[in-house]
Parts: structure tokens; sequence; C-alpha cells
């Protein structure tokens, strides 16, 4: 013998109405108290992090909204100051932004947090390996190992050979970048940090760019 569900409570259109402008509410204050913790966040000189200026991260996130179109995944790794400056836009719903990062304070990112530690390289999640639309990426150390463990993590997760990807390092890592991803051409644009850096940092791409633009060897030796 069935039951009558006729008896079942429902809400009228006024009370959901109301209902999901609560919830769309207390979403925004979540995002607002998370934008907000992320701001009071320091460089921590022990992992070798060094924020960009508002100028370079704005600058990138141009970029990264013109070179996808608004489409896809796109890897941030090493770069917790272009994450950021992305979380403040007004995202397309079809762009999906991931921070791969050592620093688990940026956890409070929730699923858009991976922890990344570049000694496991290809320690990423199955769901994204072969599946990033554009890969951006900042070594911590100036050194040949770890330029090389960068270099695996971005062709773990690039979709194929020809995506977007998206270098900032020191100009010493010329010669490494060479050699490990031959298709990287060091750019015109010259980022720049909040706090003072000796090293000489330069943007490498392997696409076409008319914002940052393409630096002749010739010129970036002089």
């Amino acid at each position: 013998m069935s039951e009558d569900n006729d008896d079942t409570p429902t809400l009228s259109a006024e009370t959901l109405a109301v209902l999901q402008g609560f919830l769309n509410e207390k979403k925004e204050r979540e995002e607002l108290d998370v934008a907000t913790s992320v701001d009071t966040f320091g460089e921590d000189w022990q992992l070798s992090q060094f924020w960009y200026d508002d100028q370079t991260a704005d600058t990138l996130v141009e970029e990264i909204l013109e070179i996808t179109g608004g489409v896809g995944n796109i890897a941030c790794v090493s770069t917790p100051s272009i994450f950021r400056a992305l979380k403040k836009r007004d995202l397309p719903v079809a762009l999906r932004i991931y921070l791969f990062e050592y620093d688990n304070r940026f956890q409070i990112y929730k699923d858009q947090f991976i922890f990344y530690d570049f000694n496991k390289p290809t320690t990423v999640p199955d769901e994204l390996k072969h599946n990033i639309n554009m890969i951006l990426f900042d070594p911590p150390f100036l050194s040949l190992d770890c330029i090389t463990k960068y270099a695996i993590t971005t062709k773990t997760l690039a979709q194929s050979p020809s995506t977007p990807v998206l270098i900032i390092t020191g100009r010493t890592q010329e010669p490494h970048i060479a050699r490990l991803l031959p298709d990287m051409h060091v750019t015109q644009f010259e980022p720049r940090h909040e706090g003072t850096i000796t090293n000489l940092f330069y943007c490498w791409i392997n696409y076409d760019s008319k914002r940052l633009g393409i630096l002749k060897l010739d010129d970036a030796n002089k």
C-alpha cells in the first residue's frame, strides 16, 4: 500500500526567494572574509615568498583573461599573489582557477587550494593531470633542481604541448628554461615585487602576446 505524499510541506515562491537571498548574502560575506584574511598575509621569506606589486598582478590577470577567453582551468603554481588578484575579479563562471602552493595558510581557499611540494612534481590531483588550459609558475629558488621539477609539473598539468605557459623567475634561469622548455621566450614585460628584490626577474611565455611582447635575446643581454 503506497502512502499519500500530498501532505509533504512545501515552501512558497516568496519564501524560497528570501531563502536564496539569505544564502547568496552568506556566500558573499564568506568570500569577503576570505579576501580580507588573505590580504593580511605577509611574505614568508623562509619559503622564499615575494608578492608582486599590484600593477604586475593586474597586468597578468588581464593577460590570463585575454589568452583563455575566460574559459578553462588555470593553474597558479607558487604564484599566490596572482591567484589573489584573480579572486578579486568577477570572473566568468567557465573559468576555474587553482592555487598550487606549499604555504598552508592558503587552505582558506578550500577546494581551489592544492598543496604542492615541488620535490614531488607529479603529485597533483588526477582530475587535473593534462587538464589545465593555462599554467603560471614562479619557482621559489633559483636553482637547476627547482626549475627542473617545475618543468615536470608543467608537463604533467598541461592539456597539450601548446597549452599557454607563463613563467616568472630570475634572469639567471634562462639557460635552464631554454633546455627544459625550449618553446619559452623572454618577454618585454618586467615583473615587479612589493619589496626590494636584488635579482633581476623576467617573464617567459610560449605563445604570442601583444600585451607582454617578446624581448630579443640581444636586447635582453644589454
